[in-house]
């Protein structure tokens, strides 16, 4: 799986992370969920709904089943906090979990604040 975001954006703005979730086990994962771990100055910026949930600073969506050699991408919209420095590194991450496999850690990623108008 991998995690991506752009590598700079202005305070106030909204980005969006993006996860390629791939199944490349013998085994169909059942309850598969997303969950991104979104940094300090971010906050969710969609909506909820049966497959999308947010606890605090932590985005879940459930993606269900996914069978041998699928995958899926999910993307999550942040609201950054229009008070953050230039220069401000936003580091985020995510875990791909199931009820029939163990978790697994994505890449981190890095967002930078750079001055408005500078991005």
């Amino acid at each position: 799986m991998h995690l991506s975001a752009p590598g700079q954006a202005n305070a106030g703005s909204t980005i969006t992370y993006s996860l390629r979730v791939q199944n490349n086990s013998g085994y169909g994962l059942n309850g598969t969920q997303v969950v991104v771990n979104l940094p300090a100055g971010a906050s969710f910026a969609g909506a909820t709904g049966d497959t999308l949930t947010v606890h605090g600073s932590q985005v879940v969506v459930t993606v269900g089943r996914l069978a041998v050699g699928a995958g899926q991408t999910v993307q999550v919209s942040a609201g950054l906090a229009s008070g953050l420095a230039s220069g401000t590194q936003l580091h985020a991450g995510a875990v791909v979990r199931s009820s029939t496999a163990l978790p697994v850690s994505s890449n981190p990623t890095v967002t930078i604040i750079g001055q408005n108008g500078q991005n």
